[in-house]
């Protein structure tokens, strides 16, 4: 049995998480207004004390005498989320996750996973981290084979996550490798931080380089595998989680965004001040560039350009072609992963159907009747795959007749005519785009 419905998909979109372990982390989050469609997660570790495990589980409803859902106001609705619509939008909106603790300076170390476990269930999270060990792949696998038996043995309400370690690219392959074999669904990436000098905390990553070359690695082994990186988020790393699609990865510095003076013992109001400029900070800097995750993404089919910068090496298309179109997308749109609530097409004449984030070498060619024909074939299965992967509540095709004609047949089998198809000028076309992109 698991815990509720909300859950992390690696074919959704990617989850930031809020790292917490104290009651003022979830007042903060419990007050944030979350941009609409976007999804946020709470992680937090076993050795948390029994009431903020309590609070952590009822999350949002953490202070029924002083709701930050309704603005620190005493709770109408007995802590009914049935009857709130805001705490309801938040609680189904919120994933929660909870690791061992491992690192943490008590340890978990005399634990034994029924014990560990119980306390997965008394905070009530939808996925339960196992205990890994640093840098090591062959004492990982151990634990986690370990893990998954009392795991399935005890019926737990949470998804287990097993954790990927090792020294080497090579190592974490195969560990990666060894949980899959062993039955993983859930697996993250550990071991990527060091500790800050003079600190007890793990808040570096140590080697980004080397997550990146993790990340791309699995990915080409595991194309739709669920994947965490763990304490790896912050704003600048947000492309690359797109990029290798990452299911979610946490986040422990999002609570010091702020800018005033710590206020003194007592003083509420100052605290609040700063409570909201880190509110703030979350919404705008990390929720409102997060992914979509509910069905409705869009979907916009593009033709290449004439115009295009010649790198003298290949780069990705987005950055190669330097039509208006391009340029106006270059602009507008924050990644081009086409994992973020609207996917891009573009139809080369060389290329046929690529994604944005392909890497291509300058070329100059043009669509002719004769091309367009070739291409059909490839480009009904590629639209075929692509639309049946995932559901889009609009489809608008941008491209010119000579193009069209590549993928008239894909779309006519796959949608019929239910897709928006632009015609008229460029300047008409390209404002018809913007006016569909800003929908």
């Amino acid at each position: 049995m698991q815990r509720g419905e909300t859950q992390l998909s690696s074919n959704n979109a990617f989850t930031p998480f809020f790292v917490a372990d104290r009651q003022a982390s979830l007042r903060i989050l419990a007050g944030l207004n979350i941009p609409n469609g976007k999804r946020m997660g709470i992680m937090t570790h076993a050795n948390t004390y029994k009431p903020f495990k309590t609070a952590f589980k009822n999350f949002p409803c953490i202070e029924p005498q002083s709701c930050p859902v309704i603005g620190g106001k005493p709770c109408p609705y007995s802590q009914n989320l049935l009857q709130c619509q805001k705490g309801r939008i938040i609680s189904e909106g919120t994933i929660k996750i909870s690791d061992s603790g491992v690192f943490q300076k008590e340890g978990c170390k005399q634990l034994s996973y029924s014990d560990l476990f119980d306390r997965y269930e008394e905070a009530g999270v939808d996925y339960g981290i196992i205990m890994d060990f640093l840098k090591d792949k062959d004492k990982t696998l151990d634990t986690a084979k370990n893990a998954l038996i009392i795991h399935n043995k005890e019926n737990r309400n949470f998804r287990l996550i097993g954790v990927a370690q090792g020294e080497t690219l090579e190592d974490y392959i195969e560990c990666y490798k060894g949980l899959k074999k062993m039955g993983y669904q859930y697996i993250a990436i550990g071991g990527m931080l060091q500790r800050r000098i003079n600190s007890a905390r793990y808040v570096l990553v140590k080697n980004e380089n080397l997550l990146r070359q993790i990340l791309t690695a699995i990915r080409e082994i595991d194309k739709n595998g669920w994947l965490f990186a763990l304490g790896c988020y912050s704003p600048r790393r947000h492309a690359i989680f797109l990029e290798t699609s990452i299911s979610g990865a946490d986040y422990k510095g999002w609570i010091f965004q702020y800018e005033t003076k710590s206020p003194q013992r007592g003083n509420e109001r100052a605290q609040m001040r700063r409570f909201n400029q880190v509110r703030k900070f979350v919404e705008k800097d990390i929720l409102d560039k997060s992914q979509t995750w509910r069905d409705g993404s869009k979907l916009l089919i593009v033709q290449c350009s004439e115009r295009k910068i010649n790198y003298g090496q290949s780069r990705r298309a987005i950055t190669v072609y330097d039509g208006p179109m391009f340029r106006m997308l270059r602009k507008r749109v924050n990644n081009f992963s086409n994992n973020d609530g609207l996917d891009i097409l573009i139809l080369s004449a060389k290329y046929g159907i690529i994604e944005p984030s392909k890497n291509i070498s300058y070329y100059d060619m043009k669509m002719t009747s004769d091309r367009a024909i070739q291409l059909q074939n490839d480009s009904t299965n590629i639209l075929k795959k692509v639309l049946q992967d995932k559901k889009f509540h609009s489809v608008m095709v941008n491209v010119s007749p000579n193009y069209f004609e590549a993928i008239a047949p894909g779309l006519e089998s796959t949608l019929g005519d239910d897709f928006i198809k632009v015609e008229g000028r460029i300047g008409e076309r390209l404002k018809t785009t913007k006016d569909w992109l800003n929908l």
